[in-house]
């Protein structure tokens, strides 16, 4: 006979608990201590189902943890967030004892109804607006005010930040390590290396590469290949590239100094190029993957579900959308 325990359909209480305890026990040779104490908490909760039922009424294996997550859910009143953290530990459980032969569970089944108790909650974007766009634009003067050269300079580099920010999509960290190389001058582009050294080309608006352009022209001396597009302006660091964190800090003051109501943070002018995109687009998800440089498509999804509000919007506006019958 194999050392396995030998799977079974019936609901044997001692096969349950010989099973956590064997997964308990894997656990904590691989698992921080938080994790297995999470891990255990979950399933000593199916312990408590368990002992409260009469377990004669419940078919089988997979029955008896489906019937938990109802009581875990409507008898218990866990969160939203307890029970999505119970279920994932009972179904990496359920999958271990599956798979070693400790308990008969219908894996498919089992996932397919978890899913069910915790619909997806991704979080959507929060884009930056045009109207915060144009009032950051407008702050640029407040921020760096005179005629001093440096101050000239540092309004035109902060335009040119906000238009390229605001008009390609890219990233922060992206965006500093530009180099004038990188630009495509007759297309208005410029080479970006993304995350995973993924290459992929962004296009400027028209304001955008003017922006730009005014900038660049008034640097101190004609820009090398690998001379970065965007560089410190300050007496101690004239001409050194800028940090990610600079810009975060510029976006910080600008919002003061606009009087915005929220603090507006560069992915937010990314965010808002990708909502952008998938509204143009209708929710095109392999062209808005492309256009924001993403690795997976499920990190471009939560735009495309922004768009879906302005694709609503659109039916009705267009009469595709039926109201709904007024009531006597």
């Amino acid at each position: 006979m194999s050392t396995r325990a030998q799977a079974s359909s019936a609901l044997d209480l001692h096969a349950f608990e010989a099973a956590r305890e064997r997964f308990l026990r894997f656990l904590r040779t691989a698992r921080q201590p938080h994790t297995v104490a999470t891990y255990a908490q979950a399933l000593s909760s199916v312990t408590r189902f368990l002992d409260e039922q009469d377990v004669s009424q419940l078919e089988d294996w997979t029955e008896a943890l489906i019937e938990w997550a109802v009581w875990l859910r409507e008898a218990r009143g866990v969160s939203k967030a307890t029970l999505a953290t119970y279920l994932s530990a009972v179904r990496q459980f359920a999958a271990t004892a599956s798979a070693e032969g400790w308990l008969s569970v219908d894996l498919p089944r089992l996932r397919e109804r978890y899913r069910l108790f915790t619909p997806s909650t991704r979080r959507l974007p929060n884009p930056a607006t045009e109207k915060e766009f144009h009032a950051m634009l407008q702050a640029v003067d407040r921020l760096h005010p005179g005629d001093l050269r440096r101050a000239q300079r540092l309004r035109l580099r902060n335009r040119a930040i906000l238009h390229t920010l605001w008009s390609t999509g890219v990233r922060v960290s992206e965006l500093v390590r530009l180099t004038y190389g990188d630009l495509l001058l007759p297309q208005h582009a410029a080479r970006v290396v993304g995350k995973g050294d993924k290459e992929r080309l962004v296009f400027f608006s028209q304001e955008a590469w003017k922006a730009l352009w005014a900038y660049l022209q008034v640097r101190e001396r004609s820009l090398r290949a690998d001379d970065r597009l965007f560089v410190r302006h300050d007496k101690r660091g004239d001409g050194k590239p800028l940090s990610t964190r600079s810009v975060e800090i510029l976006f910080s003051n600008l919002c003061k100094a606009a009087g915005l109501a929220r603090r507006i943070t560069p992915h937010q002018f990314r965010h808002a190029f990708g909502t952008r995109a998938a509204e143009v687009t209708g929710g095109n998800l392999p062209v808005v993957q492309t256009l924001m440089g993403h690795a997976s498509p499920n990190t471009t999804m939560g735009y495309v579900q922004v768009s879906n509000v302005a694709i609503e919007e659109a039916r009705r506006r267009l009469g595709y959308a039926q109201e709904e019958p007024s009531r006597g």
